[in-house]
């Protein structure tokens, strides 16, 4: 396969294109999951349990509102 000038030049173009996308890719995925690793550790063991209880206090609601619903 003979290369010109032009398909070379594109050659390039593309390969630093990607290089480009990999590496921006590479430090968002870095960045959130830094911004997970914070949010999580900030999480006192507390909170933790109050929220799942008020979940759990809502599903239960909710199958009380479906069963009354499918009843009517």
């Amino acid at each position: 396969m003979a290369f010109n000038s032009h398909s070379i030049t594109y050659l390039l173009r593309d390969y630093h294109v990607e290089r480009e996308n990999t590496r921006r890719r590479f430090q968002q995925q870095h960045m959130v999951n830094w911004v997970v690793d914070q949010v999580v550790k900030g999480i006192t063991p507390a909170q933790e349990r109050e929220t799942l209880s008020q979940c759990i206090t809502e599903l239960r609601r909710l199958s009380q509102v479906s069963k009354t619903a499918t009843m009517a």
